[in-house]
């Protein structure tokens, strides 16, 4: 089977990027042909075809009918308004990611909202929509969506971490992965950093991609900043932290907190988005967060639990060959007009932690919170 993918970037440090990627591998461990069409790309993602896509429409067409494929899957737009072109000659797919509500961006707002509305006709004509999250497929009321979660071993399996070398007086090392321009800076709430960074006994690292002077304020505000790390280099930053948080105002995913896990460190995420579908540690707000670091801080056995918890959680959860596998079952049906490519949809995911018992942080003092945290572990 012939698989053309179309996408605005294929660039190291794009989410959308790496998913396109782990899934065109897993096809072509699967015996289908990939090849992927996007508009900007760089050299990070070897053993894929990767083309640049024609800008004129006509001349896109000509481009994609003559690879001959059997499906054309959209990842982001414009592609996804424009799918219906291909229809006469192959099966259409709308993968969708997500777009962050267009209220968290002052100055593309607007175009943010017709991009959005244009994409419901989109999903309304194309042959099959997948969603990368229940939350992503509530968000575009497309209940037919089929939900396909990301993966989590493209990066390496490096075990458990040890915190028994740890003593109650080391600072907490509090990692945040983020972009420090102002595009995305807002909804992914970055500043949230400064106020960590006032919590006693935390030490606050901040990694991301941008400019010196985008990252500036955060370093003037006594931040670790480490600007544009390549893929190993964010390897080693996630594993080198204790925690990572993510404060942001909406995810569709947030694959940065799953590789964090997979490699072993506790991730908290705010209750926003598809944070709870991703990490079993949700907190409503920043007094609950800044209760529970320090918790984390003075207890590294909890650490450690919580930590061991995180790292099974997503190595149970969140797999690429279960991805592809599930992808290529969906295709197969649109191909040969069966009724469904898949056994089962994903289930919503339900905390192993219950989200009321970390919002209790809130409301106990730190020893009766640790306490009653343990009692849940153990039970």
């Amino acid at each position: 089977m012939n698989i053309v993918f179309l996408s605005k970037f294929m660039v190291q440090g794009y989410g959308v990027s790496e998913v396109i990627y782990q899934l065109s591998l897993q096809l072509q461990r699967l015996g289908q042909s990939v090849t992927i069409l996007a508009e900007e790309f760089d050299q990070t993602f070897k053993h894929v075809d990767v083309l640049r896509i024609k800008s004129k429409s006509d001349e896109r067409l000509y481009q994609i009918q003559a690879l001959d494929p059997d499906i054309v899957c959209a990842h982001t737009s414009p592609y996804f308004e424009v799918l219906t072109e291909y229809r006469h000659f192959a099966k259409t797919l709308i993968y969708e990611h997500g777009d962050p509500t267009p209220e968290l961006f002052e100055f593309d707002g607007r175009e943010r909202s017709q991009i959005i509305e244009n994409k419901k006709r989109a999903y309304r004509e194309a042959d099959g929509v997948i969603a990368i999250s229940e939350f992503i497929k509530h968000e575009i009321d497309c209940p037919d969506a089929l939900v396909i979660y990301n993966g989590c071993n493209h990066v390496p399996d490096l075990g458990k971490k040890d915190f028994t070398r740890y003593y109650p007086s080391d600072k907490l090392r509090v990692g945040m992965l983020s972009r420090f321009g102002e595009g995305e800076n807002y909804y992914k709430n970055t500043k949230i950093a400064v106020e960590l960074a006032k919590i006693d006994g935390v030490e606050v690292h901040v990694a991301g991609r941008g400019s010196e002077k985008d990252s500036e304020f955060f370093r003037d505000q006594g931040i670790r900043i480490t600007r544009n790390l390549s893929d190993s280099e964010k390897i080693t930053f996630l594993r080198s932290v204790d925690v990572l948080v993510s404060p942001s105002l909406w995810e569709g995913f947030n694959l940065p907190i799953v590789e964090a896990q997979a490699l072993g460190t506790m991730a908290i995420a705010f209750d926003t988005g598809a944070h709870p579908e991703t990490t079993p540690f949700i907190v409503d707000n920043i007094a609950g967060l800044d209760s529970l670091l320090q918790s984390l801080r003075v207890d590294r056995e909890l650490l450690g639990k919580f930590s061991s918890k995180s790292y099974d959680f997503v190595h149970k959860k969140f797999s690429w060959d279960y991805a592809g596998l599930e992808f290529f079952r969906f295709i197969n049906t649109l191909t040969t007009n069966s009724e469904s490519p898949h056994t089962s949809y994903p289930q919503p995911f339900k905390p192993s932690v219950p989200r009321r018992l970390i919002n209790l942080v809130t409301s106990k003092g730190y020893a009766g919170t640790v306490c009653y945290l343990l009692k849940k572990l153990r039970n």
